[in-house]
C-alpha cells in the first residue's frame, strides 16, 4: 500500500533552486514551471496574445532556447490562425504543435466513463509524442465541465506540471461583469476552485481611450513581487497590412482607473451641469445642442426650466426646480435629497436629538435671525435680515443692508444690498 501523504523534512525543501534562476518566458508574469491563469473579455485579445507567446517561445531569442509548445483549443479556421499566429520561421513550425478537441470520435463515450481518465490520458499521450515543456490550453470553460469536473481537469494539470516539469498557461473567459469597474481577482471563470491552483493571474482588457489598445493587470503572484499597485501595462494591437498579421506591441506603463469607460449616469450628469451653465450664460438652445453635439429637444428637456432672471425657479409651473431635475424625471425625482435643498433646510432651521426639523436657529426662542455680537478688532460692515424679510426662497434670501439715506445700494446677484456703517 502507498503512503497517503508524502514527508518533506526542512532541509529538503530548502534545497530548491533559487528563484532567480527560473527562466522567464513572458516578461514578469510567466516564469518557467509555473502555472499561470490568462484572463480577459470575450474578444479582448486572449488568444491573440496566446498565440503570438507560443510562437516567441517556439522560435527562441538570442537569451532564451527555443522550448517545444503544446497548444491545445477548440478548431479555428485557417484565415483566423494565420492572422493570430503570423508566418512561421523553420525553428517555429518544428517547435509547435496545435491540438484540438476530437468531438464525438473521442474515448469519452466509449471506453472512459471518468472525465478525469479520459482527460488525463490524452494529455500524457500529446505530451509523449511532442515532448513539449510547455503547454498552452486554449478556453478550457468551453468544455461545460460542472465544479468537479473542472477541479478534476486543475488536479490533472497540477499533477502533469509537477512530473514532467511543465510550464502551464490556462485561457479563460472572465464572469460577466460591469467593464466601467477594474477587473479583479474574483472575476475569473470558477475563481473560487481555479485561483488557489494558480502561481500567477494576469488579466488583458479593453482600453477605452483608443479602440486598439489593450492593458495587462497583475492579480496574483505567489513567487515574486509584481508591479507598483495600480499600474498596468499597455499594449497596442498592431496589423501588418501585407500579410494582416496581428501583433501586440509594448507601449508604457499607465493607471487603469484612466483607461476604464466612464459611468453612463456620470457622463450624463456632467453633460446636463455642461448645458446648465451655457444656459446661464445666455446661450441659446439650438446653440447649446451645436456646441455639445446633442438635439436641441434633449438641451431644452434637461434646461429649458431656468431662467435668466431666477434660475430656480420654474416660470411655466411655478414649481421649485433644482439641478439635476428634468421634465421626464420630475414626479419621481426626491428633492429632499438633493444637496441644495438640505442646505435650504439647514438654513431655515435644524435637527434636534430626537431627529426632528425645528424651523429657526439651534438655542433661539423664535426663528428670527438677529445680528452677530460686534467685533471691536475689526471695523467692517456687518450683514442681517430686517423684520418683513423673513420670507424667502431658500438659498437666494433676499439680504439688505442699510447705509445712508441718500446711498440706494447695489445689486448683488439680482439682490438690492444695502450698507450700514456701525
Amino acid at each position: 500500500a502507498t503512503e497517503s501523504f508524502v514527508l518533506q523534512p526542512l532541509v529538503g525543501l530548502l534545497e530548491c533552486e533559487p528563484l532567480a534562476n527560473e527562466r522567464p518566458l513572458w516578461r514578469d508574469y510567466w516564469s518557467e514551471g509555473e502555472l499561470c491563469i490568462f484572463t480577459g473579455d470575450t474578444g479582448a485579445g486572449k488568444t491573440l496574445l496566446a498565440l503570438n507567446l507560443a510562437r516567441e517561445l517556439a522560435t527562441g531569442d538570442e537569451v532564451i532556447a527555443p522550448s517545444k509548445v503544446l497548444y491545445v483549443g477548440h478548431e479555428y479556421d485557417k484565415r483566423g490562425f494565420v492572422e493570430r499566429f503570423g508566418k512561421p520561421n523553420e525553428t517555429a513550425a518544428g517547435n509547435f504543435f496545435f491540438a484540438v478537441f476530437n468531438h464525438g470520435q473521442s474515448g469519452l463515450y466509449s471506453n472512459y466513463a471518468v472525465f478525469k481518465d479520459w482527460l488525463l490520458e490524452g494529455l500524457v499521450k500529446l505530451l509523449d509524442k511532442t515532448q513539449a515543456t510547455v503547454l498552452i490550453f486554449d478556453q478550457p470553460d468551453r468544455l461545460q465541465l460542472s465544479n468537479m469536473q473542472w477541479i478534476d481537469f486543475l488536479n490533472v494539470v497540477e499533477v502533469l506540471r509537477r512530473e514532467q516539469k511543465l510550464s502551464v498557461l490556462l485561457v479563460v473567459n472572465t464572469r460577466t461583469r460591469n467593464t466601467a469597474r477594474p477587473v479583479e481577482l474574483y472575476h475569473t471563470y470558477k475563481h473560487q476552485f481555479t485561483t488557489p491552483f494558480a502561481d500567477c493571474v494576469v488579466a488583458i482588457c479593453r482600453s477605452h481611450q483608443y479602440p486598439q489598445q489593450r492593458y495587462i493587470k497583475h492579480l496574483k503572484c505567489k513567487n515574486r513581487m509584481w508591479e507598483l499597485s495600480g499600474r498596468v501595462s499597455v499594449f497596442e494591437i498592431l496589423e501588418d497590412r501585407e500579410t494582416h498579421h496581428l501583433s501586440l506591441e509594448f507601449m508604457e506603463h499607465g493607471k487603469e482607473h484612466t483607461l476604464l469607460p466612464r459611468s453612463k449616469e456620470k457622463e450624463r450628469r456632467d453633460k446636463v451641469m455642461t448645458a446648465e451653465a451655457f444656459r446661464r450664460e445666455g446661450v441659446s438652445f439650438r446653440k447649446i445642442g451645436e456646441l455639445m453635439d446633442l438635439p436641441e429637444s434633449t438641451i431644452r428637456s434637461w434646461v429649458g426650466s431656468i431662467d435668466k432672471e431666477n434660475p430656480f425657479e420654474r416660470p411655466d409651473r411655478g414649481s421649485r426646480w433644482y439641478p439635476g431635475m428634468t421634465s421626464k424625471n420630475e414626479s419621481t425625482y426626491n428633492i429632499n435629497e438633493h444637496p441644495v435643498a438640505l442646505a435650504e433646510q439647514e438654513a431655515k432651521g435644524y435637527f434636534d436629538d430626537d431627529g426632528n426639523f425645528v424651523e429657526g436657529r439651534r438655542g433661539d426662542a423664535s426663528s428670527e435671525i438677529t445680528p452677530p455680537p460686534p467685533d471691536e478688532s475689526i471695523n467692517t460692515p456687518y450683514l442681517y435680515v430686517p423684520d418683513g424679510e423673513q420670507n424667502c426662497d431658500g438659498l437666494l434670501r433676499p439680504v439688505s443692508e442699510e447705509v445712508g439715506e441718500k446711498s440706494d445700494g447695489f445689486l448683488v446677484g439680482g439682490i438690492n444690498v444695502r450698507i450700514r456703517q456701525r
